[in-house]
């Protein structure tokens, strides 16, 4: 490894609002294809805000661009397999089941010649480009005729709804329709208006709308009245305002249902024509790049031929071995602006696909899914800067608790509190079998948005109820072993093995639960018997084995095998996204690593003469990884894992696994199939690398640890602005050959700590921390 020199002895605040809006170079921000796409997970480009999305193929004739509505669900309401008389594992994806994401439909955009050819263009270049520091999504292309055409999108928070532009170099006929998937929509027109409209009711009650609204463009423009679409003649330029919507709302008390869609699109599309293309556009960037560039990462430049190529073959040269640094860093921003575009403040969490689906019958209903992957797409929001985007996943879950305890109690007898299965939905939909943890690992998530936050009025209102509530439903549940340890009953190693008492995955969960639900309480004054009793409960509960050949265990009996590949590594929690193992004694860290060198492909040798525990991991650790190991959030949990052991260069392998294996052509990850997970997950496991603060020192300071995992290849320079601590810190950290040159902390709200300890490798520094602004 690197050495590290001591701590900057002068740390300085970091100036907010300066250096953070700065414009990254396209090497770092900027997605490039050059030819349409040919399948829809692996070739398309997204824009989102949250609510409504968009997929473009790319084709600069027969355009088409995939709708979304994050709410667009099939199902009914509160939802349960043993109260709706199914069996565990059935997963009912009836429009009067469980349910399923559902496709919105597309928008067909052609772009003719003026006579109305449609003749491509013979080797005309195509460049499609998306911006994940501006949310621009762009085509360069040629249109018949060999016409330069220019098409921007962009997907805005603050109106809500799609911007679609077009700019030609000389006239064009443009056609324009709209697609639905959903049996019973009606197309019809508001000829004066030039708007297109999509309209029904799905089978399970729940209405929804499309509009597509002329907003400018020159030449001349018919709207068929039978609403088949719209034709434009002598186009030079055209403006679209694109918007969908249902009548989801996010209120169980309201019968999950709001505001008719057509009036909430009409509202919309009205204020944003009155604003202006332009004005929009002005509106994005401000609001988006605010977000994007409250954190920014530097180093290596890949070359310049490189950067040059489209995505594609730049992921085909890493999997053939090559290296590109910038990329690395592109899917590390990349991942930020995916949640920042699946999730935002008053809506749904980013479920497996995001907003975006192409189909009604998308893999696991494009569900919550709560054994690891709605808990992955959330790991960055705090450490990465964007805590907003957790309100989605702690408001929805929140909404859920009524139905949520109606089926626990069904299942479960008379407890406090409440869990779920695996498959969630949006309106308290439960199918699948019971992941009876999953309850504890989500007060987790709010435990680590109050920790990141420092928000006293969050913690008051908000995180100690839910927080005690879940407490409750494990105080209920808990058996007491032979040994007078605290036992988590009937648990699961998702996916893995038996179910029996005390597989360690729930018992590290919920210790994590009990031990940072004490802290929480001292926190909002609770009443001290409540708090001794999270004590003793947290202190009581069972804690890690280690098995036979040096393993953590991931079940009280040893049955671990060492050649077992298996994708999940649900014994590894309290090592991440956990954090006793760290602070527990150094046996367990080791024994974590030769569980997870073993999962990679690495036991140990049956004679025992070698440990890997003991040894630098080989160059090319991610070949090793083989088989069911090879998955969309396989990677980053595994390379989290080993930048919480120090180990860069086992984390940095992980991320070029997740590269080179499970990597669609446009960067979004695979399982396969397309699952976003990948994504948010190794965003969060690069931050990891160069942040931590999950220790506390004995009199519980929190412990900021800066570049605890730097790998080599990322060692010559590099910096790193805005990563978050837990403790309400705001982290800058520069680095030359391995080195530490310059760092900051400062507060980022009025209640974070105003003192903690900064490590740089075996160095610490008591730091005062500057007041938020």
């Amino acid at each position: 490894m690197h050495p590290t020199p001591a701590p900057s002895p002068s740390p300085r605040p970091a100036p907010r609002g300066t250096h953070r809006a700065a414009a990254r170079p396209d090497a770092d921000s900027v997605l490039a294809l050059d030819a349409p796409a040919t399948d829809w997970a692996g070739g398309t480009l997204p824009i989102g805000n949250g609510r409504v999305g968009a997929t473009f193929w790319g084709d600069p004739v027969h355009g088409v661009i995939q709708l979304n509505e994050i709410s667009l669900w099939s199902g009914t309401i509160d939802y349960d397999n043993a109260l709706h008389g199914h069996a565990e594992r059935d997963m009912d994806t009836s429009m009067t089941g469980f349910g399923s994401f559902l496709s919105g439909g597309r928008l067909l955009l052609d772009v003719r010649g003026a006579d109305g050819s449609a003749a491509p263009v013979d080797g005309a270049p195509l460049r499609r480009e998306l911006d994940v520091s501006t949310g621009l999504h762009t085509i360069h292309s040629r249109a018949p005729g060999d016409i330069a055409v220019h098409q921007e999108a962009f997907a805005s928070a603050p109106a809500d709804l799609l911007v679609l532009a077009l700019e030609a170099e000389a006239p064009l006929r443009i056609d324009l329709a709209l697609e639905s998937d959903q049996e019973g929509t009606t197309l019809w027109a508001e000829e004066q208006q030039r708007t297109l409209w999509a309209t029904g009711t799905l089978g399970n009650g729940l209405r929804h709308a499309t509009a597509v609204h002329l907003l400018e463009h020159d030449g001349t423009a018919r709207v068929a009245a039978d609403g088949s679409g719209a034709q434009l003649h002598d186009a030079t330029r055209l403006v679209l305002l694109v918007d969908q919507a249902t009548d989801y709302l996010r209120d169980p008390e309201q019968g999950w249902r709001g505001e008719d869609p057509v009036t909430a699109v009409r509202t919309r599309l009205a204020d944003a024509s009155r604003t202006g293309h332009a004005a929009l556009r002005r509106a994005h960037l401000a609001h988006l790049t605010a977000l994007t560039s409250r954190v920014s990462l530097r180093g290596e430049a890949s070359p310049a031929e490189v950067l040059a190529l489209p995505v594609d073959r730049r992921i085909e040269r890493v999997a053939a071995g090559e290296r590109d640094p910038s990329l690395e860093r592109l899917l590390f921003a990349y991942g930020r602006y995916l949640l920042l575009s699946s999730s935002r403040p008053g809506g749904l969490p980013a479920n497996l696909q995001g907003p975006w689906s192409h189909s009604n019958h998308p893999q696991w209903s494009s569900d919550y899914h709560s054994n690891i992957n709605v808990q992955m797409a959330y790991w960055p929001a705090e450490v990465t800067g964007l805590p907003e985007t957790h309100e989605a996943l702690i408001g929805w879950l929140l909404a859920s608790r009524d139905a949520l305890r109606r089926a626990t109690r069904h299942t479960f007898g008379p407890v406090r509190g409440w869990t779920a299965r695996t498959s969630q939905s949006p309106w308290g939909g439960n199918a699948w079998e019971w992941n009876t943890v999953s309850s504890a690992w989500y007060a987790i998530h709010v435990l680590e948005h109050w920790d990141f936050t420092r928000d006293a009025e969050f913690a008051r209102a908000i995180a100690w109820p839910f927080v005690d509530e879940v407490c409750q439903f494990w105080e209920d549940r808990l058996i007491e072993g032979e040994d007078g340890t605290l036992l988590a009953p009937d648990g699961w190693s998702p996916e893995h093995g038996p179910r029996e008492h005390g597989v360690m995955h729930d018992q590290q969960i919920v210790r994590e639960l009990f031990g940072r639900a004490g802290a929480l309480a001292e926190e909002v004054g609770a009443d001290e018997t409540r708090r001794a009793a999270l004590r003793t409960i947290a202190e009581r509960l069972g804690g890690e084995k280690i098995g036979a050949w040096g393993q953590l265990q991931e079940w009280q009996e040893d049955r671990d095998d060492p050649a077992d590949l298996h994708r999940h590594t649900s014994h590894l929690f309290s090592l991440y996204p956990g954090s006793h193992i760290i602070r527990a004694a150094p046996a367990l860290q080791r024994a974590a690593r030769v569980s997870l060198l073993a999962r990679c492909g690495l036991p140990p040798s049956e004679d025992g003469s070698e440990q890997p525990a003991d040894q630098p991991v080989p160059e090319d650790l991610e070949t090793t990884v083989s088989g069911d190991s090879r998955r969309s959030w396989t990677w980053p949990w595994r390379a989290a894992l080993f930048a919480r052991l120090g180990d860069g260069d086992g984390a940095h392998a992980m991320l070029r696994g997740l590269l080179r294996c499970s990597t669609l052509p446009n960067l979004w990850a695979t399982h396969p199939p397309f699952q976003l997970d990948g994504n948010f997950g190794i965003t969060a496991a690069i931050a990891e690398m160069l942040v931590q603060s999950h220790e506390r020192t004995e009199d519980g300071q929190v412990l900021v640890r800066l570049l605890p995992a730097l790998p080599t290849a990322w060692a010559g320079s590099g910096a790193v602005q805005g990563l978050r601590a837990r403790g309400g810190l705001v982290v800058d950290v520069a680095w030359e050959e391995g080195a530490v040159t310059d760092w900051s902390l400062a507060a980022v709200s009025s209640g974070a700590v105003r003192e903690a300890v900064v490590v740089i490798g075996e160095a610490e520094t008591v730091v005062e921390v500057p007041a938020a602004g």
